[in-house]
């Protein structure tokens, strides 16, 4: 029993071979490999040429808005304020100018309470405010209430001292002929004329150029009759210049 069994499956597994070969045949189309068509190369896809991205157009910079420059203000210019003038000093009071003779001048000696009056060159000067002239004295050599011009002369602080003080008039001194005539107003020097035997200092006088007068008439001298005889220049306009002496003889 067992031989016919065997048998039976050998048909079996061969009619199974068999089917597997008729479906394989099936399934190729029964073509043998040389007639078969030969698999067709995949077309290669084209690379799609790159979208070329658009450049953006720049933005244009917005022009900046120019700041307005602020207009100035004017400053106010201020009004200045008016500086005072400030009232001058008045220059220190001394009398009126007087005329001293010798005489009068000795009782100014500075004693005894009276004043200390000293003439230097013809002008008198009042020293009683100067310290260094206590009871009328000056370093015990000079005094007041005398004419100083010789001893100040030779003095080694010289004649000019005594002009810091107040001027409070003239003295009267006696000249001669020849004493005037060195006061011609030449070379610095002071221009004197004598009318009727008074002395007048004409020095500050414009009419007075160097010591002459419309050429005719010239300082140092006598002019008596010359000024008489002036009808536009007579005595009275003389006395209008200080007195500053007499002339001897006259």
């Amino acid at each position: 029993m067992e031989e016919p069994i065997k048998m039976g499956r050998r048909k079996f597994l061969k009619a199974l071979a068999l089917a597997g070969a008729i479906a394989a045949i099936g399934t190729s189309g029964c073509v043998s490999p040389e007639e078969s068509t030969p698999v067709p190369t995949p077309t290669p896809r084209p690379t799609p040429a790159p979208t070329p991205r658009p450049t953006p157009a720049p933005t244009p910079t917005p022009a900046p808005t120019p700041t307005p420059t602020p207009t100035p203000t004017p400053t106010p210019t201020p009004t200045p304020t008016p500086t005072p003038t400030p009232a001058p000093t008045p220059a220190p009071t001394s009398e009126p100018m007087q005329t001293f003779t010798a005489e009068e001048l000795a009782k100014y000696n500075g004693k005894d309470g009276a004043k200390a009056l000293v003439a230097v060159g013809g002008t008198v000067y009042d020293v009683s405010s100067s310290r260094v002239w206590p009871d009328g004295k000056h370093m015990g050599i000079h005094f007041a209430g005398v004419d100083l011009t010789e001893n100040l002369a030779d003095a080694p602080h010289g004649a000019d001292r005594p002009q810091k003080f107040p001027v409070v008039g003239t003295l009267m001194q006696t000249f001669t002929a020849e004493e005037l005539a060195k006061y011609n107003g030449k070379d610095g020097a002071k221009a004197l004329v004598a009318v009727e035997g008074i002395v007048y200092d004409i020095s500050s006088s414009e009419r007075w150029n160097n010591g002459d007068h419309m050429s005719s008439h010239h300082a140092g001298e006598d002019l008596t009759e010359d000024i008489k005889k002036a009808p536009h220049y007579g005595t009275p306009v003389i006395q209008k210049f200080p007195v500053v002496g007499t002339l001897d003889g006259a």
